[in-house]
């Protein structure tokens, strides 16, 4: 389910200052599940807000 659609960013602009900047964390509640991509270095912050960061095991197959 999507629950938060954020602004447009340029290319080069990290995913820690778009998460940052967009407003997403605002809209956390304690005991919130937030799921990203690894690479998102954003557990510290998610943490701040009572929620929880879970970043799925990334499997490749080969294809």
């Amino acid at each position: 389910m999507v629950t938060f659609i954020s602004n447009g960013w340029g290319g080069r602009t990290s995913d820690k200052h778009i998460v940052e900047k967009s407003g997403l964390l605002d809209n956390l509640l304690p005991g919130d599940i937030l799921m990203a991509d690894r690479g998102f270095k954003i557990s510290d912050d998610v943490a701040f807000y009572q929620a929880k960061l879970v970043i799925p095991d990334f499997k490749w197959n080969g294809l």
